[in-house]
């Protein structure tokens, strides 16, 4: 248990630290709006889909793939998915998407 609780805080600490930083850059105006908004773009059509696609390309697919585990995930995220879309009707569409993501 604390070992979970451990590897979690490793993984989930910098992204927080991170957040926090971006808040305070903004708080104390070392970050514009723009900047925020160009970036933001960067990340999410660039780097992100390279980071993507390098994990996939490295991964050890043979040894990650167990049907029944395989099968449940893609079940709860197409559910999750659906209900998310359902519940998100009083959401703008032009912000929908990034509501269900």
């Amino acid at each position: 248990m604390l070992q979970a609780l451990s590897f979690a805080l490793t993984v989930t600490s910098p992204i927080l630290f991170m957040l926090l930083l971006g808040y305070a850059f903004f708080r104390y105006g070392m970050l514009s709006q723009e900047f925020i908004q160009s970036g933001s773009k960067l990340v999410f059509n660039v780097t992100l889909p390279c980071l993507l696609f390098l994990n996939v390309a490295t991964a050890d697919v043979m040894a990650l793939i167990q049907p029944r585990l395989l099968g449940s995930a893609i079940v709860i995220i197409l559910l999750a998915v659906a209900l998310l879309w359902l519940f998100s009707g009083s959401i703008a569409p032009a912000q929908r998407g990034v509501f269900v993501q």
